[in-house]
């Protein structure tokens, strides 16, 4: 036996009278704004409709009407027909057919709902609830709220940032005099030529070469290449 998954098809016109009205979305601010429009005065059995099977988020609100009720609706409520105690869309036709005793077999709840996407639903009568419950206040409940936990404590304020060996006078002293000695040894370089550069030149050239030398120094880098 060849198992084929019951489904809806649209059909060009209503099929059957509307019976009850579906509110789509999950706000119940929504769905009494859409209730009070058209079914104020009506004893509307109201059903609440899952995302999925396996999502029991709200997705939308099934008003059923009363027998023999008459209304308009509001626009944004989709109106749905029924078949035996099957609500679909009115301008849906179940496939593949079906005789009544073959969807009898099928449908196990005293209310069901054969949603397009969501796929078929089962209430029981006692799932219905009216309208003032959707306004009523939840009941109270005694719980305690003095059970907290505390939570991370923050970090400690940032004061100074410190190195992790603190330097000593004699340190500082040290690297000055390391400093200075490095200096003059490059100076001393210069100010004092060799044996070769002074027998090369004569007494008078020498004085005016160490005058330009010891000038040089001075000079800024860029002014000494060109």
């Amino acid at each position: 036996m060849i198992d084929i998954p019951l489904t809806l098809r649209l059909s060009a016109r209503p099929l059957r009278p509307a019976e009850a009205w579906l509110v789509a979305g999950g706000d119940p601010a929504a769905w009494v704004a859409q209730l009070t429009k058209g079914f104020a005065d009506a004893e509307m059995d109201l059903f609440i409709l899952p995302a999925s099977r396996t999502d029991r988020a709200p997705s939308g609100l099934l008003a059923v009407a009363p027998a023999n009720f008459r209304c308009v609706a509001p626009q944004a409520a989709v109106p749905f027909g029924k078949i035996g105690n099957l609500y679909l869309p009115v301008d849906a036709q179940l496939w593949p057919a079906l005789t009544d005793q073959e969807l009898a077999s099928l449908l196990h709840f005293d209310i069901n709902v054969l949603h397009p996407a969501i796929g078929l639903i089962g209430f029981a009568r006692s799932d219905a609830f009216r309208l003032p419950q959707l306004l009523a206040p939840p009941p109270r409940r005694s719980v305690n709220w003095t059970l907290a936990r505390p939570g991370i404590a923050p970090p400690a304020k940032l004061v100074a940032v410190l190195p992790l060996e603190l330097p000593t006078s004699q340190d500082i002293l040290d690297e000055g005099r390391e400093t200075q000695t490095d200096h003059t040894v490059r100076l001393h370089g210069l100010a004092h030529p060799t044996n070769e550069f002074h027998r090369e030149f004569s007494p008078f050239q020498r004085r005016v070469t160490t005058i330009t030398v010891d000038t040089l120094i001075g000079m800024p880098e860029e002014l000494v290449v060109s």
